[in-house]
């Protein structure tokens, strides 16, 4: 896992939007005055996940905005969720068409494999949940759906949401990798049922994702899926078994910031990750092969990249 940056009252804007891009996700941001703005960043790496206490202080009136674009996907192509835990001051979340405005205990979940949009006011201060998505999608499938979705501080689990939150990201950090391990499981289980139940009481509107051409990236997706171990799978193939031209596969892929080939390679190194870490794979060789890769070079320099840490490290912490 790379080093996270930490962000001390008294930084320039400068360095924690550094620190931003590089614990979370490449952003946007218009700059701020140094002279009006106070900020800190902490982060807690907890098992598979990480905690973060983000606060940031304007001018009376102000507002501090980042944006993810496409550009900014394809350049990094991150893809983990974020739990928002609001604590003090108000942060807006704007993602697929919705705006949840969060006050002090309301949560919200936002998606960093597409565009959004955060804003926060001259105070907000936040405790957010950093999941690789298999880790939350294998327990709520339908995790994208509830992207910039308020969740109100008095709905049930909320509370013990954020404080499990809060005492996870004050927690020792050194506790044995196998009871963090654990412990994070137990963590996400909880989480994730607060987001179940959001997403069971929430009158979910479709949004423009819910068009043909949604479902037919639905469609070539699973089939990509489907198909991970095939080192032979190339665009050309794909869009072929869809009756579709490449240029039009790569079309539906745009809409989400990336091209169906790096779409691909995201699958592929998650599922390797995922088979060393939960022992499906008992070498690093087993797993590249399995997952699509004949060059293990290749597999070794884009797993690293991803995960900040190499293949065999993670097959040796299980």
């Amino acid at each position: 896992m790379q080093p996270y940056a930490l962000v001390r009252p008294g930084d320039s804007f400068e360095t924690w939007h550094h620190a931003t891009c590089r614990n979370y996700s490449t952003t946007q941001s218009r700059g701020v005055p140094d002279k009006h703005f106070r900020a800190s960043v902490r982060v807690r790496p907890f098992g598979p996940v990480a905690l973060s206490e983000i606060a940031s202080e304007l001018a009376q009136g102000d507002r501090l905005t980042v944006t993810r674009a496409p550009a900014d996907i394809r350049r990094d192509p991150r893809d983990d969720f974020l739990l928002w835990i609001a604590r003090r001051g108000t942060t807006c979340i704007e993602q697929d068409g919705r705006v949840a405005v969060l006050g002090p205990g309301d949560l919200a979940l936002h998606d960093q494999a597409r565009p959004f949009s955060l804003t926060f006011a001259s105070m907000s201060s936040a405790i957010m949940v950093v999941m690789p998505r298999a880790y939350l999608t294998v327990r709520l499938p339908l995790a994208e759906r509830l992207v910039a979705q308020r969740i109100a501080r008095d709905m049930p689990l909320a509370r013990l949401s954020a404080t499990l939150a809060r005492q996870v990201a004050r927690s020792p950090e050194n506790l044995p990798d196998a009871t963090a391990d654990r412990l994070c499981d137990a963590a996400l289980d909880i989480w994730s049922t607060l987001l179940d139940s959001a997403l069971d009481g929430a009158a979910v509107l479709p949004s423009a994702r819910t068009t043909a051409a949604t479902r037919r990236l639905h469609e070539v997706k699973r089939y990509m899926l489907d198909r991970l171990d095939d080192p032979e799978l190339d665009i050309v193939t794909i869009a072929t078994a869809h009756h579709v031209s490449t240029r039009t596969l790569i079309r539906l892929f745009a809409a989400e910031g990336v091209t169906p080939m790096r779409w691909l390679l995201a699958q592929r190194l998650r599922a390797a990750h995922d088979a060393l870490a939960n022992g499906t794979a008992h070498s690093v060789t087993d797993a590249a092969l399995a997952c699509g890769f004949s060059d293990l070079s290749h597999f070794s320099r884009c797993f690293r990249a991803a995960y900040g840490r190499t293949a065999q490290e993670v097959l040796q912490r299980r």
